[in-house]
């Protein structure tokens, strides 16, 4: 009983934000919306895949569905493709006071990625590869050439051989 007394309390400014959302709009959310809103608000970060699977809603209306949250800013999306991922919107966030949380589930990857790949170089005598940084950061080899790319651009990295295997070198000062 407890545990749920604590649930219910944890949940009211998610429901909050839920009526106040309704009451702006005049009209009330569609139930795939408050399905998806809810899946987010306990996953945190979800793939469409994920929400099919915990709503049994089809692909379709899932996909439907969350274009038009993101245009009423309900939730965000970050990443392509497969890997594509939704979070509950900056504005819940917000009205809830967590903005920490959204930072957390948003920006910090941008700024702590890059770091990691150079910590990764410094082990392994200043040399990485694209798959080195997919594996280490757990992203798509497109998303790694993107991260490495970007070091390259800032001249802490530079291509030591390329090819389908390329080779980076950590530039020293």
């Amino acid at each position: 009983m407890r545990l749920f007394i604590q649930r219910a309390k944890a949940d009211m400014p998610f429901a909050k934000f839920v009526a106040e959302e309704q009451n702006r709009r005049g009209k009330p959310l569609s139930i795939y919306t408050l399905m998806i809103l809810s899946v987010l608000n306990n996953e945190r970060r979800s793939t469409v895949d994920r929400i099919v699977e915990l709503t049994n809603l089809s692909g379709n209306k899932v996909s439907s569905a969350i274009e038009a949250m993101i245009e009423l800013g309900l939730i965000e999306a970050s990443g392509k493709g497969n890997n594509r991922t939704y979070i509950l919107g900056k504005k819940i966030y917000r009205e809830n006071k967590k903005g920490i949380q959204y930072v957390r589930q948003t920006d910090i990857d941008s700024i702590r990625y890059p770091e990691l790949v150079m910590k990764l170089a410094d082990t392994q005598n200043g040399i990485i590869t694209k798959q080195d940084v997919a594996e280490r950061l757990k992203v798509t080899p497109s998303q790694a050439y993107t991260i490495i790319k970007k070091l390259q651009d800032e001249g802490r990295l530079e291509l030591l051989c390329g090819g389908k295997y390329s080779k980076y070198r950590v530039v020293s000062f």
